[in-house]
């Protein structure tokens, strides 16, 4: 038996079976040896192990629950049995079995097969190559503009980079169109040049010369914004945006004048050369998007002909069926007294959409290190792990 600490012991939780919790923890110290010991409690607190859902990130950490947990109840036959049926896996592995289960109200294929890395990256690349070859047949031109504004010849690896991250953030096609407001472009920078005379109007009587000069050269940027009024976004409103310079450190503080400037320079000019390169790029945008509209096509029919879903797929599809059912949802949501999440920190979007539908109130339980969180799997969303902590503290449940 494993003599735990205290601090071990609160991590665990088992005095707080009532509430969600949240257990931050660093590398190495064990998270995974924590939510075994909570899976085992549990049991021990006479909760069918078939009740309890353990979600992990790798076969690795899947095998490692299985097994101390096979140690763990060896002795007890008819516990033995459930163990091994119990609901222990990788999101993916979730997600199969739930599909399987689920496979007509879920639209699937009952005998679908997963592939694996290496043969959805393949198929995406044949895929993707296909829809640029056709798109450049009927559309040279729009095609042509994009492969030049690329930093990269590759532009069927841009395309599958934008996809695997739109689809990894829970976003659909139609979101992409979206994503960034255009049409705004001349206005915001018109907007700078409004900030600016707003800056010079202020009271400079108690500024030194050299704290004036910051200032003035705001305004003579602005000024130069200010003459491009009327014409179209273009190369010369990226030179002026690259050029601003305005040094608030040699500033003077404490003023409304040095706060309109700071406001100028950490949130305006950079929002404003988003907007701007949203309408500069906006034709060679709607191509991008196009062309993975064409990519996302073949690959879902060529999946649909083997009767395949990638990893994607298998979340997507039951997001869809939790979503897009109430009855099902409500009745997988029965199946499980428990939730438990191992290295929570490396969930993306669509992941934590996912969780969020399957979750009663007071059932989650999830573990993770908020630092790795920048270093986690691809495309995890560093926002996730925080933002849950951050609801449990709020809340008043279980920290630990």
């Amino acid at each position: 038996m494993i003599e735990f600490t205290e601090a071990q012991r609160n991590a665990i939780g088992l005095h707080a079976l009532d509430r969600d919790t949240c257990v931050v923890a660093g590398p190495g110290s064990g998270k995974t040896t924590v939510l075994i010991e909570r899976f085992r409690g549990l049991v021990e607190a006479k909760f069918s192990p078939l009740r309890i859902l353990a979600i992990t990130f790798t076969e690795k950490a899947t095998n490692q629950i299985r097994e101390r947990l096979a140690e763990a109840f060896a002795g007890q036959s008819e516990l033995s049995v459930l163990i091994r049926r119990a609901y222990v896996s990788t999101v993916h592995g979730f997600c199969t079995r739930l599909l399987r289960e689920n496979a007509i109200l879920a639209g699937v294929d009952p005998r679908f097969r997963v592939l694996n890395e290496q043969e959805a990256f393949a198929l995406q690349q044949r895929s993707a190559v296909d829809a640029l070859d056709q798109f450049l047949a009927e559309s040279p031109q729009p095609v042509r503009d994009l492969l030049r504004s690329l930093h990269s010849p590759d532009l069927a690896g841009s395309i599958l980079e934008v996809y695997d991250t739109m689809r990894a953030a829970g976003m659909r096609l139609a979101d992409l169109a979206t994503f960034v407001p255009r049409g705004g472009g001349r206005s915001a920078l018109d907007g700078l040049a409004s900030h600016c005379r707003r800056i010079m109007a202020g009271d400079l009587r108690e500024w030194s010369p050299s704290q004036r000069l910051q200032i003035q050269a705001v305004s003579q940027w602005g000024a130069r914004l200010a003459e491009r009024r009327g014409q179209p976004i273009g190369l010369d409103d990226f030179q002026i945006l690259s050029e601003f310079e305005c040094n608030l450190n040699k500033a003077r503080r404490n003023n409304e004048t040095y706060n309109l400037a700071a406001q100028l320079k950490k949130e305006l000019v950079p929002a404003a050369a988003l907007q701007a390169a949203a309408d500069f790029y906006a034709g060679r945008r709607a191509t991008l998007i196009d062309a993975i509209g064409r990519f996302d096509k073949i690959y879902r029919d060529r999946k649909a002909a083997q009767s395949a879903l990638d990893f994607s797929d298998l979340e997507e599809f039951t997001v869809r069926l939790l979503e897009g059912n109430d009855a099902a949802r409500d009745s997988i949501r029965r199946q499980f007294d428990f939730i438990l999440m191992d290295e929570f920190q490396d969930t993306n979007g669509l992941q934590s959409k996912l969780l969020d539908l399957l979750r009663s109130p007071d059932n989650f339980y999830a573990v993770g290190d908020i630092n790795q969180s920048i270093y986690g799997f691809r495309h995890a969303d560093p926002d996730v792990f925080p933002a849950y902590r951050q609801r449990v503290e709020a809340e008043g449940k279980h920290l630990a």
